[in-house]
């Protein structure tokens, strides 16, 4: 301006204007984005610890006031998922916080038997992913392997109202045995159900990306908690450790390792509680326990084995070896009571091929 050329000074003056505006754009989107991020780590930690009254806890904007309930969530999330539709937004951050919301209330509902609530939760998360595979490039792995994780466990948690639906009228307890858990799981899982509540699909990703393989036993075991059946979450905490170990995540497999000592501590408690302990005079203190839980305190139950693999790993080879030592000591004494069976002698065979397999 103090050269004389006004017309010059004003265009720079505007550029200078534009680029302000630009960059104050640039860092609310960024803002915008860090707040979907966190919202979504807090409803995912929120459905894997079970903690179902995070969604009325939250921000009225974000998830409806605490008054409103999860029925009144369920219309929040419609409406924004339309709104996000039509704005071209169906994918990144906020699907991400829309479907762990989704995921959260479902489990919610489930455990109220709010069937309508439920299914307005479910078909927003399915919605979500249809239109985010519409987005995608089908031909990236890494851009459909998540989305189709999150439709899978869109199914899972409707096997699971079913489940639920049936426990309800038939009033079904847990304790008939491993085989009643086996059977949850593989109506659970579908027909990549493996042994000891494993998911062949959830092995499969683990070693890629364990992350998705993670999310798919987290869902699993989050429904076996809403249908407080302590036997099938046990084997779902067994198969978490193993996969977790086998994909290098050490700690990982150690929380879940730690969960499943903390679950059977507390259905022994329980069961003494119940008045099914017994002491016999003469003897050591012994106790009418559920089957499925019998086999799992047992010395040869594969949580044992599997304890003693990832001490090996994290370096603490003696402690690995007098655990082992001390399994197999339990096992020679179990197998020289009279009414012992067959099997003891079975699983020493396998510690002893684990123990050298592991020298």
């Amino acid at each position: 301006q103090l050269l004389g050329c006004q017309a010059t000074a004003r265009q720079c003056l505007n550029a200078a204007l534009s680029t302000s505006s630009s960059s104050s754009d640039q860092w609310q989107q960024q803002q915008q984005q860090q707040q979907q991020q966190l919202l979504g780590l807090q409803y995912e930690l929120a459905w894997r610890l079970s903690d179902w009254g995070l969604s009325s806890d939250l921000s009225p904007d974000q998830a409806g006031s605490s008054s409103s309930g999860v029925g009144s969530y369920s219309r929040q999330l419609s409406t924004d998922l339309s709104r996000s539709v039509a704005d071209g937004l169906a994918g990144g951050s906020s699907s991400t916080s829309r479907f762990n919301a989704c995921v959260l209330n479902a489990l919610a509902a489930i455990q109220a038997h709010d069937h309508e609530t439920f299914s307005s939760n479910v078909s927003v998360a399915q919605h979500d992913c249809i239109m985010q595979l519409a987005r995608s490039s089908t031909q990236s792995a890494a851009a459909v392997n998540p989305i189709l994780v999150q439709l899978r466990m869109c199914h899972m948690l409707q096997l699971g109202m079913e489940a639920a639906a049936v426990a309800a009228g038939s009033a079904v307890e847990a304790g008939g045995g491993v085989s009643a858990a086996e059977q949850l799981l593989l109506k659970l899982l579908g027909s990549d159900h493996m042994s000891n509540g494993r998911s062949a699909a959830a092995d499969q990703l683990g070693m890629t990306r364990y992350h998705l393989s993670d999310q798919i036993q987290s869902v699993q075991a989050a429904i076996s908690k809403v249908l407080r059946r302590p036997d099938a979450l046990a084997l779902t905490l067994q198969a978490q450790a193993s996969t977790a170990r086998q994909s290098g995540q050490i700690n990982f497999a150690s929380a879940a390792l730690n969960q499943l000592q903390k679950l059977l501590h507390a259905a022994a408690a329980a069961a003494a509680r119940a008045g099914s302990a017994r002491i016999l005079p003469g003897k050591q203190q012994q106790q009418q326990l559920p089957e499925w839980l019998i086999n799992l305190v047992s010395p040869d139950a594969d949580w044992v084995l599997e304890s003693v693999r990832l001490k090996w790993l994290q370096g603490q080879q003696l402690s690995a070896f007098r655990e082992l030592q001390s399994s197999i000591t339990a096992l020679q004494q179990h197998q020289q009571q009279p009414d012992s069976s067959d099997q003891p002698s079975k699983v020493i065979s396998r510690s002893v091929a684990t123990a050298l397999m592991l020298a």
